[in-house]
């Protein structure tokens, strides 16, 4: 009685110690994953990817390491190199495909999505009056000899660059930069200048400044 009471007590004590190290396994794998959330700015389908061996790969025929549920990515990932996959639901959007160092504890990833050149094409001439009445009334003895030669929309079609030519030849063209929030609220991020710098409009992305001073130099 008392050998078959040792055995239990044995098997218990085994099994027992069996899920600590199970546990303790468990807690360790969880503890060296970073906590991974990605954040698109309209609803979207995400994937995330191993990187593959031919970087122009099709990634419809690779598997993903993890997929949105309900347009929420949310997961827990090993530390790496990652390929994610932003598949925007309004097809008025680009698809964006973008590599992903995964490091630290836990990271989050906010991605702006932008309109294809079709529809921003389609708000830079919707959204032109508007853009001119509120430099006009913002500046009106400055740009009195001044024509609203082109407008440009940028990125998810809430940044605007516009050129302006002078009416007489001597003058030299100005460029600027307004934004447009909300139902019609325009802002004038950058006033008419004859260049714009990145450090000094923190506030507007690079790649909109870095846009509307091409606006001048695709004259020349």
């Amino acid at each position: 009685m008392n050998h078959r009471t040792n055995k239990r007590a044995l098997i218990t004590i085994v099994t027992l110690a069996l899920i600590f190290v199970i546990g303790l396994s468990f807690i360790a794998y969880r503890s060296s994953q970073t906590k991974l959330s990605i954040q698109p700015s309209v609803p979207s389908d995400i994937a995330l990817y191993k990187p593959t061996v031919d970087e122009n790969a099709d990634l419809s025929k690779e598997k993903p390491v993890y997929v949105s549920v309900m347009g929420i990515f949310d997961t827990r990932v090993s530390p790496g190199t990652y390929t994610y996959v932003v598949a925007p639901r309004n097809k008025t959007y680009e698809t964006q495909i973008s590599p992903l160092d995964v490091t630290g504890k836990s990271m989050k990833l906010k991605v702006t999505l932008v309109l294809k050149q079709n529809r921003l094409a389609e708000l830079s001439s919707l959204q032109r009056p508007l853009i001119e009445q509120k430099l006009r009334e913002t500046y009106a003895s400055t740009l009195k000899n001044f024509t609203v030669a082109d407008v440009k929309a940028f990125g998810d079609g809430s940044w605007y660059g516009v050129r302006l030519n002078p009416l007489a030849g001597e003058v030299d063209t100005y460029i600027s930069i307004v934004r447009i929030t909300g139902k019609n609220n325009v802002e004038i991020a950058a006033p008419p200048s004859l260049t714009l710098a990145a450090p000094i409009y923190p506030s507007i992305p690079k790649e909109v400044i870095i846009g509307t001073n091409l606006m001048i130099k695709d004259l020349y």
